[in-house]
């Protein structure tokens, strides 16, 4: 955890769940924690909810229809974190139209899948152990540790099983009506004690005055409405099941379907039948998702636009599934798209595997043969812009399609012992080398904005490099009769031709490619393969020292990692194998499938998911060292201001351009590195003399900091920040 806002956050959820419980470990939590109700938490904030200690009650912050949305999704997802799972409830419950669906299948099933992966056999590693046993001590250090422990412990005894979540229906974004929203959680636990658990948390709930609950029975089932606001969500409590709606109506049609008094909702559309057949036997999570709403959106559409959405249709998948199953050592995942007319089939050729070698860590290879029709019946519906420089070189917009293709591929080399950059190498092939030489004449012209540019030519290829400071950063385009490349510097360019020139070995003839391959269905319309082994290999071992430097230099972090047992290299990538996707194309659809230690959108999500958390972190560190260079310009600004008034009988300068060249040797430090696009001089000077007083301010910046603060410099040299 970081600091105090991490810790807040986890005592208000502890905050939130006191009272349901009844032992002495819970009512000595609850009163430890009695200040903190009576304020406005960044976690009650979020559940849309603040204590009134005049009134002494609980009341509903704005925005609280929109929070209780979210929070209804996020405790399904949370609550199904162990249990079996009926075959797919989810389908079978949900409307036949609704838009998405995620499942939980059977997670017991998971676990033991999970006990046989890369990661979770990393972590029983001894290196590992060792590098993160002083972990234990986390739970430590939040508020009442026994508490959050006694939490778990009811979690549980509840045993939640399996979970679902679906949209039945999609907003009307004109009006105020919410989305119809259905889900369900069962449980293997006694039911005597999730009933008793419950009742205790709608107790507190009523008593907060911030919920409206009402029960009834109908039908033998047991109902719970629960009102915030205009936002009611009722509860059904059938065998060891927990269905929950956002619509009563959508509620009881689900409950007739799980009792078989109806029959199968999505379960039963042709759609998700055609969809389900592609996926992975024995998922352990699916998710879906039905784009037929937005064809009934775009049906609406005025006759002017009816022929673009018509040829958009080639483009739109009727629906999309992915199933994920854990797998040996690693994953497997299958996303499925069904269209609703047959794609053209592509060819499959995968002539660019020919500029790959041994030493090759990433391969990206697209085959679009299929695409081409569709993409110039869109084009001639769309009214295209005149482009000067096109037309100066006899080209058109719509010569993209006719001069460029099938194949596109982007790969990269990484020798082990070379340099920290691997290689980068990106080539498309040509249909018309004539058009395809015009193409890239005017891109070169492009990069020669600042006469950087070299050009040369050798064995017919001509290339347009462009010299940079960065030694082996020499960005190159490339081009003869078969393709249009691209590389991070002139050998990123010749090594691939020259490989695929002489018939060198390539991917297809190492045992990890080649392996990977099989493991798939077949790639005509292309494919990825990372060799994840050594691209971890070359980026571990280039990195481990900087990563126990970050662990000594932050005592947070530091408290709970041991810098000196960081593991080696070896007990992590011993454990990657490949990950291999293939993009494959027929009459039914689009396929990509992919294996290896993490898997094409779980391992997209990932990244996408663990750069939303780090950015705001990263931002932040921007912003403070660009702070920090603007305070260090100011210090070098008053010296050259001090010495500009030995010069000129003790004044300093009225304007600061004045101190260039003489004094300073360039106008870049009197701009703003805070503001991007900030005025050449982004300091101003106020008349003083080197006699002054030395606490008067002479140097003060146009420009506010991070905090709304001026940075000022004083006669005698001191540089603050002071308040606007």
């Amino acid at each position: 955890m970081q600091g105090g806002r991490a810790s807040k956050d986890f005592r208000c959820g502890v905050v939130a769940a006191q009272g349901v419980f009844t032992n002495p470990m819970w009512e000595e939590g609850q009163r430890r924690s009695e200040r903190s109700r009576k304020t406005v938490s960044p976690c009650g904030k979020s559940l849309g909810l603040a204590y009134d200690a005049t009134a002494g009650k609980w009341r509903i912050m704005k925005n609280t229809v929109s929070r209780f949305v979210v929070w209804f999704a996020f405790a399904i997802c949370f609550l199904s974190v162990r249990g079996k799972a009926a075959e797919s409830v989810g389908a079978k419950l949900a409307p036949a139209e609704s838009p998405a669906l995620i499942e939980i299948h059977d997670v017991p099933r998971t676990m033991a899948r999970w006990k046989e992966t890369a990661f979770y056999k990393i972590s029983e590693e001894p290196e590992w152990k060792a590098f993160t046993s002083k972990l234990d001590k986390l739970l430590d250090e939040v508020p009442d540790p026994g508490l959050v422990r006694g939490i778990f412990a009811e979690i549980a005894k509840v045993d939640p099983s399996a979970a679902f979540f679906a949209l039945a229906e999609v907003p009307d974004f004109k009006g105020a009506r919410l989305p119809k929203l259905l889900g369900g959680i069962s449980y293997r636990g006694e039911t005597a004690h999730v009933r008793s658990l419950l009742g205790s948390l709608r107790e507190k709930l009523q008593q907060s005055g911030a919920v409206k609950i009402e029960s009834s029975t109908e039908g033998g089932v047991d109902f719970e409405a629960a009102s915030i606001g205009d936002v009611t969500v009722t509860l059904a409590y059938v065998d060891k099941w927990i269905f929950a709606a956002t619509d009563r109506q959508l509620l009881m049609d689900a409950i007739a379907r799980y009792m078989g008094k109806a029959p199968p909702g999505l379960a039963g559309s042709d759609t998700w039948k055609t969809s389900v057949k592609q996926s992975v036997e024995e998922p352990d999570l699916t998710l879906f998702i039905s784009y037929g709403w937005i064809a009934k959106m775009l049906a609406k559409t005025g006759d002017a636009d009816a022929a673009m959405f018509a040829a958009m249709a080639d483009f739109m998948p009727e629906s999309w599934i992915t199933t994920v199953k854990l797998e040996g050592g690693g994953m497997r995942e299958r996303t499925f798209m069904r269209y609703k007319t047959a794609l053209p089939h592509a060819q499959g050729a995968h002539r660019s595997l020919a500029f790959t070698g041994p030493d090759t860590i990433a391969y990206l290879e697209a085959d679009y043969s299929g695409w081409v029709e569709p993409y110039k019946k869109l084009l001639a519906t769309i009214p295209l812009p005149d482009i000067p420089e096109l037309e100066s070189s006899g080209l058109k917009i719509g010569d993209i399609a006719t001069t460029f293709g099938p194949e596109i591929a982007l790969l990269s080399d990484w020798e082990n012992g070379a340099l920290f950059l691997p290689t980068a190498f990106a080539a498309v092939e040509l249909l018309d080398a004539a058009k395809g030489r015009k193409f890239a004449e005017l891109i070169a012209k492009a990069m020669d904005g600042g006469g950087k540019v070299t050009v040369k030519e050798e064995d017919g290829t001509k290339l347009w490099t462009m010299n940079l400071s960065i030694p082996v950063v020499k960005p190159t385009l490339a081009v003869n009769n078969k393709h249009l490349m691209f590389g991070l510097n002139p050998e990123s360019v010749f090594a691939p031709l020259k490989r695929a020139k002489e018939g060198q070995q390539s991917l297809l003839q190492t045992p990890a490619f080649s392996t990977a391959l099989k493991s798939v269905a077949e790639p005509n319309g292309g494919m990825l393969f990372v060799d994840t082994k050594r691209v971890f290999e070359r980026l571990y071992d280039r990195g481990r020292p900087f990563v126990a430097m970050g662990i000594v230099r932050s005592p947070v972090v530091a408290k709970f990692l041991d810098a000196v047992l960081l593991p080696k290299t070896e007990t992590f990538s011993k454990h990657f194998t490949p990950m291999m996707v293939s993009f494959h194309v027929d009459e039914n659809g689009y396929l990509m499938e992919s294996t290896g230690p993490t898997t094409y959108i779980t391992g997209t999500m990932g990244v996408a998911i663990g750069g939303a958390l780090l950015m705001p972190a990263i931002t932040a560190a921007r912003g403070k060292a660009r702070e920090t260079v603007a305070m260090s310009n100011a210090r070098q600004i008053h010296i050259a201001g001090t010495q500009y008034a030995a010069n000129n009988n003790g004044n300093f300068p009225k304007k600061l351009g004045d101190l260039v060249p003489k004094y300073l040797d360039s106008e870049k430090i009197l701009a703003s590195p805070l503001e991007l696009g900030s005025p050449d001089i982004a300091y101003e000077a106020v008349e003083a003399k080197d006699t002054d007083d030395a606490g008067k301010i002479w140097l003060k910046s146009k420009f506010l900091t991070r905090a709304g603060k001026r940075i000022v410099v004083t006669v005698g040299g001191v540089v603050r920040l002071d308040e606007e």
